[in-house]
């Protein structure tokens, strides 16, 4: 689809705004480890260094909305923006329990505790837990029924209206 570039735009923070998401996200992934020695970054605050990262995606959900020159999609970047940050405080402290049992910030750790016990989710505190972090991921992506930032009824698309093609993509391979 054709990329379509608003005339009043800020056309560097336009164009930043969806690689800031994507990018971000990316990054994440570089801590996760897939099987017994294939992680791309083994360090020892691997989860605090995904906390980290994602935290920082705020920034391209905000940004975009002030790029496009449009009061909706600031509108909806503002709202983006508040509700991430408010459901990744909720998402660090869900995680909590997970650290105390475990005793490590590693992920290595985590599995291979989980791999030589018991699935962490069969756990009673990890499992109220697992439940917060559940609805709390939901609205962290701004999905039904969190999707207030996106509510197209009264914000024309949120802080995604004036993009389109490849950018448009980038934002929901970010989320």
């Amino acid at each position: 689809k054709e990329i379509v570039v608003p005339s009043g735009a800020d056309k560097a923070v336009f164009f930043l705004a969806p690689l800031v998401s994507f990018v971000l996200a990316m990054i994440a992934w570089a801590v996760i480890p897939f099987n017994d020695g294939w992680v791309l970054a083994n360090i020892n605050v691997g989860i605090l260094f995904i906390f980290a990262i994602a935290s920082t995606g705020v920034v391209g959900a905000a940004i975009s909305g002030y790029a496009s020159d449009n009061k909706y999609s600031l509108l909806g970047g503002i709202r983006a923006a508040s509700q991430m940050v408010s459901y990744e405080v909720v998402i660090g402290l869900t995680l909590v329990p997970a650290f105390m049992l475990y005793r490590s910030l590693r992920l290595e750790d985590m599995a291979s505790w989980q791999y030589e016990h018991v699935w962490g989710i069969f756990i009673p505190p990890l499992t109220l837990g697992a439940i917060m972090f559940f609805i709390a991921a939901i609205a962290e992506t701004k999905r039904v029924p969190f999707d207030l930032p996106e509510g197209e009824s009264e914000l024309v698309g949120g802080y995604l209206t004036e993009y389109s093609g490849m950018k448009f993509g980038m934002f929901f391979m970010g989320e």
